[in-house]
């Protein structure tokens, strides 16, 4: 992998954690949406190119690099399953409204004192994004300085 093929890897790795926040964001906000990533941390789109590209990483950012983003990744999937917790229930709902009496019901919607805790949870997931986001760019910066040479 080239310099840019890298560079193209860390902008996916950010843009597609960035897609994860906007999802759960999205469905607390409008307490609407389907789509909520694997609270695996090696099954969501970030883990996926993180992992399957750990030793890559590995030799063109260094170890300590690598090593403490995917600490910072693994602490956000623990932030993040409080808030999966209660949002899978209304997805779950969405998912089995199937019958006559489930369209005239509505879809099982989250209450109210659910929404706010789970946006006590996001405020705390924003906290470990913000962290995640910083020592990702960095990383990215590191890359940019580095000749073309060390990528082969």
């Amino acid at each position: 992998m080239d310099k840019a093929q890298t560079l193209q890897l860390i902008e996916n790795i950010i843009k597609s954690n960035k897609t994860q926040m906007h999802n759960i964001s999205t469905i607390l906000e409008k307490k609407d949406g389907d789509e909520l990533c694997s609270i695996a941390k090696n099954e969501c789109d970030f883990g996926r190119l993180l992992y399957e590209n750990e030793q890559h990483l590995k030799n063109v950012m260094g170890s300590l690099f690598y090593d403490k983003i995917e600490k910072l990744h693994e602490a956000w999937h623990v932030e993040y399953y409080n808030i999966y917790k209660i949002l899978q229930k209304h997805i779950k709902g969405k998912q089995e409204k199937k019958g006559f009496l489930s369209k005239i019901m509505g879809d099982k919607k989250i209450s109210d004192m659910e929404i706010d805790k789970a946006k006590l949870y996001f405020s705390e997931l924003k906290k470990a994004q913000a962290e995640l986001q910083r020592s990702i760019e960095a990383a990215q910066r590191r890359l940019m300085a580095l000749n073309e040479s060390k990528f082969v």
